[in-house]
């Protein structure tokens, strides 16, 4: 998907979020590009572990590992780093898809000195240089951990209301979602999106591949599976009336393309 952002804008975003708080903040493509480069240098501690190249990589595979799990589950989520440090991650929504994120890092919940994942990576002076600068960095508890989360939720609203971040569409494919979203559990055909919205099937392929990176079926099915999850929460519907309701051919299709775009089954997903 092709983003309009505004970089002045979400760097001085970034800027005030970490004088405000002493906390790192980025902002994220779908594809876990960073949009925003800015970087403080005010974490000794971060820096010295990225000082060589396959240090930096063990970095970036874990900030990509907290990315993956935000989109896959569709919400806030917070994992410890291999240099034992917080990091949270929020999807950015445009009408109910996620366009990109916000992560924030690189926050010391700990008092002791964590042991590093990647201990082969450095030497016994690395180390010990690590721990000075470990103890120079502030200690966040539960609690103010908690407000950060909050105040972040807070600022994925902002994002969007100050229009730093949204979908660039070709006109003609605003009238092709618009067709989906009122159609979507009939799961209607290319063909037929085609005719209602006077845009060639060729054309169809091409906007959804650019925009989203999958197929027209693919985006049906994700507003079905939205849909469905949607009905599970409410659980006044057995899983074959949900089924049923939005268009799949059998329920254990049904369970299969559940489960590959949330991870759990239906009935998984309905008890957690």
């Amino acid at each position: 998907m092709f983003l309009n952002y505004e970089p002045e804008k979400i760097e001085k975003f970034s800027n005030d979020f970490l004088i405000a708080t002493g906390v790192e903040i980025g902002v994220c493509d779908e594809n876990f590009k960073r949009l925003n480069y800015r970087k403080s240098g005010a974490n000794k501690y971060c820096v010295k572990i990225q000082e060589k190249e396959e240090r930096r990589l063990v970095c970036r595979r874990c900030d990509r590992e907290l990315l993956a799990q935000c989109k896959a589950e569709g919400r806030a989520v917070m994992h410890v780093c291999h240099a034992g440090l917080v990091d949270i991650a929020l999807p950015i929504m445009y009408d109910k898809k996620i366009i990109a994120y916000l992560i924030l890092g690189q926050i010391r919940t700990q008092s002791s000195f964590p042991t590093l994942w990647e201990r082969a990576l450095f030497s016994d002076d690395d180390v010990e240089n690590l721990k000075v600068f470990y103890d120079e960095l502030p200690v966040f508890d539960q609690r103010r951990l908690e407000s950060i989360s909050n105040v972040a939720m807070m600022m994925v609203k902002y994002i969007l209301f100050e229009n730093m971040l949204k979908p660039k569409y070709d006109p003609s494919f605003d009238r092709v979602l618009a067709y989906i979203d009122e159609n979507f559990d009939k799961s209607p055909t290319i063909s037929e999106i085609s005719n209602a919205t006077l845009v060639p099937k060729s054309s169809l392929y091409k906007l959804f591949h650019t925009n989203f990176d999958c197929t027209v079926s693919e985006y049906i099915n994700s507003k079905r599976i939205d849909k469905a999850a949607e009905l599970l929460l409410k659980g006044d519907m057995s899983i074959e009336e949900i089924s049923e309701k939005l268009g799949f051919s059998t329920q254990q299709y049904f369970s299969r393309v559940f489960k590959k775009l949330k991870g759990v089954s239906p009935a998984r997903f309905r008890k957690k």
